[in-house]
């Protein structure tokens, strides 16, 4: 009786964690500011408001970072609302972000971005980059991802890509500053991706669901039993309602290791 009680227990310990879990503000998340002018040619416009434009131009125009409207322009499937943004290629160009909330300690984080290719412009054989930074002053970066090259991506419908950043340590030079998102270019001069729909969530829970202190083949197992299970907060580590792909990327990055 005593184990069912202390089951009972951190179940409702892992419920009511699970209930911190949550998006953060980011601005202009769906890139609908500034408002493409009616009747532009093309329809785009040079500015992202709300974000950090980083624009390798050399005429100094801004016409690697903006946003553009989706219909009748492209017809791009997934989008959010009216607009996306669209990023050259270029190393060098990004789009930075510092928000308004800070790091948390014990806190994990996932930015999670929907991408497509454009499908006017040629392109080159490398991915983006997505980050998590913070400033002291200068930026430093704490974790990045690569995305798949561009001949993985459709120039029709938007495709999520995500980056961690797992439990923020005690003493980190991180805690109580602003969190920095960017999304940057990483390869040659030539073509656009186009960017929507930026999410950033803050979690606090470890996949460690059989309390042994390290997360190993028993804790894949529970959570297979429960896969694509929508009301089991006990195993949706990313606490956005359903035990999925996301949370097992979560189990990989802490595969084998001490929690």
């Amino acid at each position: 009786m005593r184990c069912a009680v202390n089951l009972l227990l951190m179940a409702v310990l892992f419920i009511s964690v699970a209930a911190q879990a949550g998006a953060l503000v980011v601005a202009n998340h769906s890139f609908e500011s500034p408002v493409v002018p009616p009747g532009s040619n093309p329809p785009a416009y040079p500015v992202v408001s709300g974000w950090i434009e980083l624009d390798m131009d050399p005429l100094g125009y801004s016409q690697n970072t903006g946003v553009f409207t989706n219909v009748p322009y492209a017809y791009i499937v997934g989008a959010d609302a009216n607009q996306l943004a669209f990023l050259g290629g270029e190393r060098g160009n990004a789009l930075l972000q510092d928000l308004s909330a800070t790091y948390q300690e014990g806190k994990n984080y996932r930015l999670t971005v929907g991408i497509c290719v454009s499908g006017y412009t040629p392109f080159d054989p490398n991915g983006l980059k997505l980050s998590f930074y913070y400033r002291d002053p200068n930026v430093v970066e704490m974790s990045a991802a690569q995305t798949p090259p561009p001949s993985h991506f459709t120039s029709t419908a938007l495709e999520d890509c995500s980056v961690y950043l797992p439990n923020v340590q005690a003493g980190a030079a991180c805690i109580g500053k602003p969190i920095g998102i960017a999304i940057s270019a990483a390869g040659p001069m030539g073509g656009y991706w186009d960017l929507d729909n930026v999410r950033v969530t803050e979690y606090p829970l470890m996949p460690n669901f059989t309390d042994d202190s390290i997360v190993n083949l028993a804790d894949f197992a529970m959570m297979a039993a429960d896969w694509f299970s929508c009301d089991d907060p006990f195993k949706d580590v990313t606490g956005e309602g359903c035990v999925d792909e996301q949370d097992l990327l979560i189990v990989a990055e802490y595969w084998l290791r001490d929690v």
